[in-house]
């Protein structure tokens, strides 16, 4: 005796089935190069981060074709999707930490719409994101705002060079970051070098003449853009 169900009595495939497909068509076949010895240990968890990562990609691209009239069968068409969903994937089952792989799904659903980075930028973007912490990301965020020296307590008077105590009070309004001197440090030095942010002709760590409230680059603006989700309220 069975207890199989006739194909009339199965359920109906909703849509999100079908944009699991597709992506088990572009991005489940990757081989993860796992050795002998791991693979022992990990295919079960390798193959739970690859299913969790298959759901959330494919919940997020139901609610895109919802707001943005973007089909299953247009995706699989697109490269530079492709692209970036093998990119991400690849990626995504290295990383556990939830707002690192919310970050990579705002990535492939980004990269689906008509206005996205072209490939080369965001493969830089990508590799970024695998190499920054959640922080990275947030610290970029707080310094996109206009009013970021008023929420560290700076007068305009103490803004005519870099502070010197600007990691300080980084730690004192982040409660997290709080003798993490540095990490601090570190990071913005991570996000001054690939150019999310500029600080001119000054110094990271003396004060020089000329220090701007303004120090998040375009290319930062682009990036911000890129990691952040493109669906409406979400």
């Amino acid at each position: 005796m069975t207890d199989e169900k006739p194909l009339n009595e199965l359920p109906e495939r909703n849509v999100t089935d079908h944009f699991r497909d597709a992506i088990v068509i572009m991005a489940g076949i990757i081989p993860f190069p796992v050795s002998d010895i791991l693979d022992r240990f990990l295919p079960s968890s390798l193959a739970k981060r690859q299913q969790e990562w298959q759901k959330r990609v494919a919940q997020g691209l139901v609610i895109l074709q919802e707001q943005f009239n973007i089909m299953p069968e247009t995706l699989t068409k697109n490269e530079v999707f492709t692209t970036a969903l093998i990119e991400a994937t690849w990626i995504a089952i290295r990383h556990h930490q939830e707002e690192q792989l919310e970050y990579f799904r705002n990535m492939v659903l980004n990269s689906a719409l008509p206005d996205s980075p072209d490939d080369d930028i965001q493969k830089m973007f990508f590799r970024m994101v695998s190499d920054f912490t959640p922080w990275h990301i947030k610290l970029l965020e707080f310094f996109s705002q206009p009013d970021w020296s008023i929420e560290l307590d700076y007068e305009d008077k103490d803004l005519e060079g870099l502070p010197l105590d600007l990691f300080d009070r980084i730690q004192k309004k982040f409660s997290e970051l709080q003798g993490k001197s540095g990490f601090v440090t570190l990071a913005f030095s991570d996000l001054v070098k690939v150019r999310l942010i500029t600080l001119g002709h000054r110094d990271l760590f003396h004060r020089v003449d000329g220090f701007t409230l303004n120090m998040i680059t375009d290319f930062g603006h682009q990036f911000l853009k890129f990691v952040k989700s493109p669906l409406k309220d979400s």
